[in-house]
């Protein structure tokens, strides 16, 4: 059988051997001055193939000059201690099986203990080295939920679970937080007493999907009290929590900054 032969024109269309290369259409495959200046032209020797004269398009080619990199050869300087890294694996290889037990085998932990544990793992960045024994607890806990937080009116400890249920790929449902809702339907003012509850509910407020309007009033509520408290609390014993709210504050705004412009 033979093979099909293909390129940009095809043999079928024998007409466009007498068509004007320079088209009266706005729409083309071809830029209009490669049209114009004849660089395209039909090889009648190669009946499928427009043919282009490349050296003619070395002089049509844009140019794209780049500003000089901010980090300059900073980092191609930097010293490495090889001895220090494998220092730091062996303990972290070492601590691996004492962090797991505190994990699984701690039968006396409950279910909200677990998942501050395992959302502490997240904080620290360590939770994918203890990612099966996660997601068995995870799963084993999410098919009892509704247990495991009615009566629960903590906002730090629920906005938690939110979180890490959700990373995790379980949908928490947002109706969790309707209890910290007064009955116009807002969030209670009281709320902003509750410090690092509204820290903690600002930063899990980004997993909610497009039809979760709460998680949108959420994100505004706690960042409207949180930059508050910010001005208001100097003092020296604040300084460690003020500064944690400050950086997510901030990289927020930047996430969001960044997100409108790249759409």
């Amino acid at each position: 059988m033979e093979a099909t032969r293909m390129g940009f024109g095809l043999r079928s269309f024998s007409y466009l051997r007498k068509s004007p290369l320079c088209l009266k259409t706005k729409l083309s495959l071809f830029p209009r001055r490669l049209l114009h200046s004849h660089t395209l032209f039909w090889n009648p020797a190669k009946q499928d193939l427009f043919v282009v004269r490349s050296a003619d398009l070395e002089g049509t080619r844009p140019s794209t000059h780049f500003s000089p990199s901010l980090w300059g050869d900073h980092f191609l300087s930097v010293s490495l201690d090889r001895a220090e890294f494998n220092e730091v694996e062996r303990e972290i290889e070492t601590m691996k099986p004492l962090v797991r037990d505190m994990l699984i085998m701690s039968s006396q932990s409950s279910d909200k203990e677990k998942i501050r544990l395992i959302h502490l793992f997240i904080s620290l960045g360590i939770s994918y080295h203890f990612d099966k024994e996660i997601q068995e607890i995870l799963k084993h806990s999410f098919t009892k939920l509704d247990d495991i937080i009615v009566g629960e009116d903590d906002l730090e400890t629920i906005s938690i679970m939110f979180e890490v249920f959700r990373l995790y790929g379980h949908k928490m449902s947002c109706d969790a937080f309707d209890r910290f809702r007064g009955e116009d339907g807002r969030f209670k003012e009281t709320l902003a007493r509750d410090v690092r509850g509204l820290l903690q509910l600002f930063e899990v407020a980004h997993l909610g999907t497009p039809s979760e309007d709460i998680m949108d009033e959420a994100l505004g509520f706690t960042q409207n009290h949180l930059e508050s408290w910010v001005v208001s609390n100097v003092s020296s014993e604040t300084v460690h929590l003020s500064k944690h709210i400050q950086n997510s504050l901030h990289y927020k705004k930047t996430w969001i900054c960044n997100y409108k412009n790249s759409h």
